[in-house]
């Protein structure tokens, strides 16, 4: 994927995002893992040797539905995979993406995607679906349903989508994969105790409860305060948890983590784990602390972070490290050799442009040495070079560099 799109896909978190016509969901139709899929209508289908899909007469031993819409990017990287996995299984397997979204809108979207276009990868298609959305309500994609012999066997992320579990399927009848309910509860049900003055507590990854972030309100039954992370790396709730007690204007990235532990696959996952999933229902842990009296946010930051030190025997702070980084300094301006386009976007400050290029996880952390709020327009690049090529119009440069920066200090306590 080029750094253009990426850039597009970062200046989306500025933008409001206004409501979708998604359809309106009926949870008293919804099918569960277990359930018969008893379906028998015809519908249309784009980018396939037929233009209609008869769910009646589908005779494959595995159907999978993939649920998607156009602004979901990580449903649209995943399509490769599923035409790679299609061309593999054959007659043997159906891979359908399946969308609320109107036949016009998705052929423009396939006519014009990019990336898409770049892999040749054009799924089978079902669009302006209302039924099978009734049918597996959900609200976050992807959201894959795995149907077995006319028997829903699992509904999952796409993580979990791959050859090895196929196989695994097709070979034994059956497949252990977790879970994706998107509206399971936030809380227990059991009301916080009229007795329970004060406790915190942490516990493993819970299939009962819906992955959340930091959540901090009073319960108006027993009016107290009530602070949790639901299903969560341990790692993610501490940065979580450092960046309420003090802000940082860089992002996170793996250049700026100094791990001092034995395994540190305990307390995050990386890009080499394949199945994500798995690796939050065996290490993910859930967080809950009651409290009789209110705190002000960084306050109550604080007192979270101690309990996980105490809880987990870690010390995790910002401290210093040389690092490798790429340094934007000032320089005498010059005509950028970069014919502009329709495609230059405007980023504004070099705040912006370091944010966008650290957040590619492509490049060596950006140290902003300029810190102008100037609006710099920046097109297509496919490397630092080219970028400078950009910059060189606004008299600053990325040089590649050594400096002692600020990083994340992950440590076990001896």
């Amino acid at each position: 994927m080029k750094i253009y799109n990426l850039i597009l896909s970062v200046l989306c978190l500025f933008i409001s995002i206004v409501s979708l016509a998604q359809p309106k969901l009926e949870h008293s139709k919804a099918l569960r893992a277990g359930d018969v899929f008893n379906y028998d209508k015809t519908i249309e289908i784009l980018n396939d040797k037929k233009t209609q899909f008869d769910f009646g007469n589908h005779r494959t031993d595995l159907l999978v539905l993939d649920f998607f819409d156009t602004f979901c990017s990580s449903c649209i990287a995943n399509m490769p995979k599923v035409v790679s996995l299609q061309k593999e299984f054959g007659a043997k397997v159906k891979i359908i993406q399946v969308t609320w979204q109107d036949k016009k809108t998705i052929q423009q979207f396939f006519r014009t995607n990019k990336f898409l276009n770049e892999h040749k990868a054009y799924p089978t298609t079902i669009v302006s679906d209302t039924i099978l959305h009734q049918l597996f309500p959900h609200q976050s994609s992807p959201h894959v349903v795995w149907i077995y012999r006319g028997n829903v066997v699992a509904i999952t992320a796409a993580d979990v989508l791959n050859s090895k579990n196929i196989t695994a399927l097709l070979s034994e009848g059956k497949i252990d994969l977790p879970s994706k309910d998107d509206f399971l509860p936030l809380a227990n049900k059991e009301e916080i105790g009229v007795n329970d003055i004060a406790y915190s507590k942490v516990s493993g990854f819970s299939t009962n409860l819906k992955q959340n972030g930091y959540t901090y309100q009073l319960d108006s039954v027993t009016q107290k305060y009530r602070t949790s992370y639901n299903n969560m790396p341990l790692f993610n709730i501490y940065l979580s948890i450092l960046g309420k007690m003090q802000r940082k204007d860089f992002l996170i990235t793996k250049d700026r983590v100094e791990w001092r532990v034995k395994d540190k696959t305990l307390y995050n996952y990386g890009p080499e784990e394949k199945e994500p999933t798995r690796w939050m229902e065996k290490n993910a842990i859930c967080y809950e602390r009651v409290d009789k009296i209110r705190r002000t946010e960084k306050l109550q930051a604080q007192v979270v972070y101690n309990d996980l030190n105490n809880f987990f025997g870690l010390n995790v702070y910002y401290g210093k490290a040389r690092r490798k980084c790429l340094v934007l300094k000032k320089i005498a301006a010059k005509q950028s050799s970069q014919n502009k386009s329709a495609n230059m976007q405007n980023l504004e400050g070099t705040s912006v442009l370091a944010f966008v290029i650290d957040y590619t996880k492509q490049y060596p952390p950006v140290i902003d040495e300029v810190k102008s709020k100037e609006n710099i327009a920046v097109g297509e690049f496919k490397d630092i070079a080219e970028l400078n090529q950009h910059l060189a119009a606004y008299g600053m440069q990325l040089t590649p560099d050594e400096r002692e920066i600020e990083v994340v200090v992950f440590e076990e306590n001896e």
